[in-house]
């Protein structure tokens, strides 16, 4: 193996030389101190975070609980969506989700809860599955 200059660590290099790269036009610094201002972030609506987190407690065990966090969800997604329409606040798509997840898990709660006080009320004035003697 024969010693190349070109393949050697410790000198320059000598090969190829790339051509400089194009400079992308330069803006002026802007007038007021060299900084852009940055806005912190609006913060995020807590109806939004309950009717999430409750929609979500709602599909779960909303059937057991008779539909009670299904409203709650229902009713702080609405509040949220009224606080995030104007962008002081951020959270829409939470409020957006915990309406849907409440909505759509309210129907089976109320078919549930119907179906529980209709026949809790039909077997209070039921019939007495006992036969009675005929004469």
């Amino acid at each position: 193996m024969t010693y190349d200059p070109r393949y050697d660590p410790s000198t320059p290099s000598q090969g190829y030389q790339f051509p400089p790269a194009p400079q992308a036009p330069v803006s002026p610094m802007p007038q007021y101190g060299g900084f852009v201002p940055v806005l912190p972030p609006p913060p995020t609506s807590n109806s939004a975070v309950v009717a999430l987190v409750v929609s979500l407690v709602g599909l779960f065990a909303g059937w057991c609980l008779l539909g009670i966090p299904n409203i709650v969800a229902v009713i702080a997604g609405h509040v949220a969506l009224k606080e995030t329409r104007d962008n002081r606040a951020s959270g829409r798509g939470m409020a957006v989700a915990g309406l849907a997840i409440g909505y759509v898990s309210l129907a089976p709660a109320i078919i549930l809860f119907f179906w529980l006080v209709l026949g809790g009320m039909a077997s209070v004035g039921g019939v007495d599955p006992t036969p009675t003697p005929t004469r």
